[in-house]
């Protein structure tokens, strides 16, 4: 199987496609995908401990999976985080993709407005005036990243209506790479 065929596996299933697990949460248990400190274990302080918070395995693949919530980087204020949305800045967290349980990829997010969505990072692509004018900003994103993101968002229970990934994403004004962000609507 390809990198390319896991990804569209991942991005073309539903929430109904997946098994989802809990880790870490309300005695839930390990996701053994953690990352224990630094990396001279002498310098081991409380709290240095970071661990992916949920998991899941494709229902007719089980050797593919997903694991989500890890934090890379504790505080990030993106130049694109619209004025919307609360100020403080949120973390930056990553999902990964899992093979026959090899980690074939990886996708880093932010959580945007006090956790409310994740984005995907994007792309630094400069665009026209006359396309900033239409609200459209210098930042792009794959078809892949939408759609793995759409799903993120429904695996973690969805959002309410007028904050769910697209909304973000048209507040951001991300683009879709390769055409507008019509596949926002």
């Amino acid at each position: 199987m390809t990198l390319d065929e896991i990804r569209d596996l991942c991005s073309e299933s539903t929430p109904d496609d997946w098994h989802t697990i809990d880790c870490w949460s309300a005695d839930a248990g390990p996701a053994y995908l953690d990352e224990l400190g630094p990396a001279y274990l002498d310098e081991w302080v409380d709290g240095d401990h970071r661990f992916h918070t949920r998991r899941a395995v494709l229902r007719s693949d089980v050797t593919v999976g997903l694991a989500w919530g890890l934090t890379v980087t504790d505080s990030h204020a993106p130049e694109w985080t619209s004025p919307h949305w609360n100020p403080n800045p949120g973390p930056v967290q990553i999902v990964e993709t899992f093979f026959q349980g090899v980690l074939v990829d990886r996708e880093h997010y932010a959580l945007v407005d006090s956790g409310r969505a994740k984005l995907p990072l994007p792309v630094y692509d400069p665009i026209s005036e006359a396309l900033h004018s239409e609200g459209l900003s210098d930042y792009t994103i794959t078809p892949h990243q939408y759609r793995l993101f759409l799903l993120l968002d429904e695996l973690d229970g969805g959002s309410p209506e007028g904050e769910g990934p697209g909304d973000y994403l048209r507040q951001a004004g991300f683009r879709l790479e390769g055409g507008g962000d019509r596949w926002m609507e």
